[in-house]
Formats: C-alpha cells, structure tokens, sequence
C-alpha cells in the first residue's frame, strides 16, 4: 500500500545568483509568485505556506582568484540556511 500524500507545501526563495554565471537568477522566486504558484497549488488541493525569500548578503560576495568559484562562501552560508528552513518545513509536517 502507498503511504498517503500530504497535501501541505512551503514555498521557500532563494533570491541568489551570486554563483551563476550571469545575474538574472534572482529574480527567480518572485517571478514564480507573481505568476500565480500559489493560487494554482491551491486550486489543485494544497495548503500552501509562503516562507519567503532567503537573503543573500551581497556586500560580503567576492569571488575566488583563479578557482572559477563565485561567492563560495556566501553561497555556502544561503545553502547552509536554506537546509535548516527545509529541514524545519519537513519537520513541521
């Protein structure tokens, strides 16, 4: 027997590009929101939670000399963040 679905969802942004190789990525989570993702995963049945967006510190991004790694250290501190939001979203049921 299949366990059961849940039909709860959190929505959590990640308004960062400081990784790509081009910016535009950013806009992203706002983007989504503002094309109606959560009216459309409620007319389909989902109880939706919107947790925003987590805030990249731009001023502390410097990329790595000669490693072709952007930011690493901010994007690891966002990423690192994000999982504990997940994790606390999972939690929650």
């Amino acid at each position: 027997m299949e366990p059961a679905m849940r039909k709860e969802i959190a929505l959590i942004g990640v308004a960062m590009d400081l990784g790509a190789g081009t910016q535009g990525a950013n806009l992203g989570p706002e983007a989504i929101r503002i094309a109606g993702i959560r009216k459309r995963l409620e007319a389909i049945g989902y109880r939706v939670e919107d947790r925003g967006d987590l805030a990249a510190n731009r001023s502390g991004a410097q990329a790595r000399e000669g490693s072709g790694l952007k930011n690493l250290s901010e994007v690891a501190r966002v990423n690192r963040l994000l999982c504990k939001e997940v994790a606390e979203a999972v939690g929650e049921g």
